[in-house]
């Protein structure tokens, strides 16, 4: 048992030391996956989306590593990985909405018939 808990152990130290940071991003309403939310680490250009279950995977961010998780809906969130190998996030959804959308039609030309 101690052989399996000490196994267990350095895998994780492991995965934290060689940058390996998977999480999942999901509702705070719900609980359900956030599917296309953009993972980054900040002041890096490192990132990642979430796929249709809400998993992310960065392999290159460090454990001392801040993630920034942003998604349509929903009010960006920075987190702090803390030397975490796996994270969940909980992203809360955002209470604005648009007043009103005006759609503008560029470079439309008509064209003008006559008879005769």
């Amino acid at each position: 048992m101690k052989h399996l808990i000490t196994m267990l152990l350095l895998l994780i130290t492991s995965s934290v030391a060689f940058g390996q940071i998977t999480g999942k991003v999901v509702d705070a309403r719900d609980q359900s996956a956030v599917i296309g939310a953009s993972v980054s680490v900040k002041g890096t250009t490192d990132g990642t989306s979430t796929d249709v279950e809400g998993n992310f995977k960065l392999p290159s961010a460090s454990g001392a590593a801040t993630l920034v998780v942003r998604a349509i809906n929903f009010t960006t969130q920075e987190v702090a990985v803390g030397g975490r190998a796996s994270l969940t996030v909980a992203l809360a959804g955002d209470t604005k909405q648009l007043a009103e959308v005006v759609i503008t039609a560029l470079g439309v030309s008509r064209q003008t018939r006559s008879l005769g």
